[in-house]
């Protein structure tokens, strides 16, 4: 029998392995590239010793054996002046399980000879550079470094747009690791005038999930004369987001909260001590893309507008409008306030994911388990999000999905908007403009183990709102 398993599993009944037997496991690896992945398994059994916290099983692929990690795989010049001449460099990285061997590294046929590899950083057998005859062996988790060579000609060419056609190459690099041939792209443009450019790197990589903080690094950036002075970051954000640089956008290395899923789009202008720019067809704005995406079975998004709210940004309690997200167990009981004859979910001291109730305990006693929601943002102040994750749903059981407004502090009616998501897939998204005061939304409902949402009210109709909607018997608590 076969089963996938995003992150993890309870047997209905444990598997029995007789002393002095054994029982097999077979783990799949499907790899969409070459590069290297890690991984653990982790087995609970009654073993005395590590039964409890799991015996940890690591998983490796794409490194046994020699493996290469090339960084940059795009080595840019950007504009340089006419015989000026810039290195930029090529690091090669062993990261297997045994040394790596590099057998050749070249300019391929076709390359502009405004290029050229400087082996000088190699050891002194290798000056020449590698070859099949005499590879460069790195050993486990070292490096080396080649520098590419740039020295412009002539002022290159605009095409019908008014940009510059910048010189091309490849560079290749041969080795016995599991990816055997690496390209790396090389362009560089002549120019009478050179102005800075920007670099933008991101320490959590172009992949994340929600609330990750990521550390932007603009430090990169270069002139081709004296420091780079000054920094401008802009972001193009995905809708409902509301987060913003710190400590500024002018620091050279500001961190970023990415609460909302979606294309965070990272802008980077530079100016050097001379008073030349970037953001120009020859030395353009540098972009840095990061797709944020869940990675939970249920993941539930509230975010909100409010017309009221001039600064949506700004902070603290009665700064902003404050929403709440719901997330109820079939199990909630509470008074039937909706009308409805039957008992409300909202608001169950137990049974009810929301601010008071933020990390409750549903499903299995097993504390490793992974069925239990989390509210793991509570926004107070204005637009969210709020965000709850649920990794191991139960099969079998119904989830309500709500949002009270529970204090405007002013600010008048929200535009609430909730998107639910499966992994990565979006099931379900809808919108309610001008929720008041009290209201009630109960948005709908998710029959585990189907990944969609069944909207509360029926088809056809407005959506399901209950006003001045206040449980009596949810007494919140009294902070000093």
């Amino acid at each position: 029998e076969e089963a996938t398993i995003p992150e993890g599993v309870d047997l209905d009944e444990a598997i029995q392995v007789a002393s002095g037997s054994m029982a097999e496991v077979t783990v799949y690896f499907e790899s969409d590239s070459p590069a290297p992945a890690e991984g653990e398994l982790l087995i609970f059994s009654d073993d005395p010793t590590s039964g409890a916290d799991g015996h940890a099983v690591s998983l490796v692929a794409n490194k046994s054996g020699p493996c290469i990690q090339v960084s940059p795989r795009l080595v840019d010049f950007g504009g340089k002046l006419v015989g000026s001449e810039t290195h930029i460099q090529i690091e090669l990285q062993s990261c297997g399980t045994e040394a790596l061997d590099v057998s050749d590294i070249q300019l391929v046929a076709g390359s502009s000879p405004d290029f050229a590899l400087d082996f000088s950083a190699l050891p002194a057998a290798w000056q020449g550079g590698p070859s099949a005859a005499n590879p460069l062996s790195i050993p486990i988790n070292e490096s080396v470094a080649v520098d590419v060579v740039f020295v412009p000609d002539a002022v290159n060419p605009r095409d019908a747009d008014n940009v510059p056609i910048p010189d091309q190459g490849t560079v290749t690099v041969a080795s016995d690791a599991f990816e055997s041939l690496v390209e790396v792209e090389v362009r560089g443009a002549g120019a009478e005038v050179e102005c800075p450019t920007p670099r933008i790197s991101v320490a959590e990589g172009e992949e994340v999930i929600p609330q990750t903080v990521l550390h932007l690094d603009g430090t990169g950036s270069y002139a081709p004369f004296g420091a780079i002075e000054d920094y401008r970051w802009r972001i193009i954000q995905p809708e409902g987001s509301a987060s913003v640089m710190v400590p500024s956008y002018t620091d050279p290395q500001p961190v970023f909260e990415v609460n909302v899923v979606g294309s965070y789009v990272f802008q980077l202008d530079v100016s050097d001590e001379f008073g030349s720019s970037s953001g120009s067809d020859e030395c353009p704005t540098a972009e840095y893309t990061v797709l944020v995406q869940p990675d939970q079975a249920i993941h539930v998004e509230l975010t909100w507008v409010t017309p009221g709210d001039a600064d949506e940004t700004d902070t603290g309690e009665g700064h902003g409008s404050d929403l709440d997200l719901h997330f109820a167990h079939q199990s909630a009981n509470g008074p039937d306030l909706d009308g409805d004859g039957l008992p409300d979910p909202w608001f169950d001291d137990d049974w009810d994911a929301f601010w008071y109730n933020t990390e409750p305990n549903w499903g299995s006693f097993d504390p490793n388990a992974k069925d239990d929601p989390s509210l793991d943002r509570d926004d107070i102040d204005g637009a969210g999000p709020e965000n709850l994750n649920l990794s191991a749903p139960e099969d079998g059981v119904t989830y309500a999905i709500g949002v009270h407004y529970w204090n405007d502090w002013g600010f008048g009616a929200a535009d609430a908007t909730v998107k639910v998501f499966h992994y990565a897939d979006l099931v379900y998204d809808a919108t309610l403009p001008a929720m008041e005061r009290l209201d009630m939304w109960c948005v709908g409902k998710i029959h585990w183990p189907v990944p969609a949402v069944e909207r509360c009210a029926a088809e056809g109709l407005p959506e399901a709102i209950t006003p001045n909607y206040v449980n009596t018997f949810f007494q919140p608590p009294v902070f000093p």
